[in-house]
């Protein structure tokens, strides 16, 4: 690109205006950078949808052979011991109680 190319002089830029320049190298320096950052974008959605496409065709292991022998977790989480079954009061509330009768 010479210096009296007309796509320069749209841009505002001559042979005798160098302060234009820095204008157009920020502005090329602006798109470049937001391509790339498009790009990086672009490629890690694709890996996202790769990633949750391949993990859709994933199988559940099989159980362990010793788990037969165990209950499941699940049936463990409903039962409680006795002393959870119900919780101890609160101090102030016996306090309440002892005093109103």
């Amino acid at each position: 690109m010479t210096a009296n190319d007309p796509r320069m002089s749209a841009h505002g830029l001559s042979a005798d205006n160098w302060t234009g320049f820095y204008g157009y190298y920020r502005m090329m320096n602006t798109r470049a950078i937001a391509d790339a950052y498009s790009n990086v974008f672009l490629v890690a959605a694709l890996l996202t949808g790769v990633g949750a496409v391949l993990a859709m065709f994933m199988r559940k292991p099989a159980p362990h052979p010793d788990a037969a022998e165990h209950p499941d977790a699940a049936e463990q989480s409903d039962r409680r011991p006795e002393s959870a079954a119900a919780p101890a009061p609160h101090p102030e509330s016996a306090e309440v109680a002892t005093t109103s009768r």
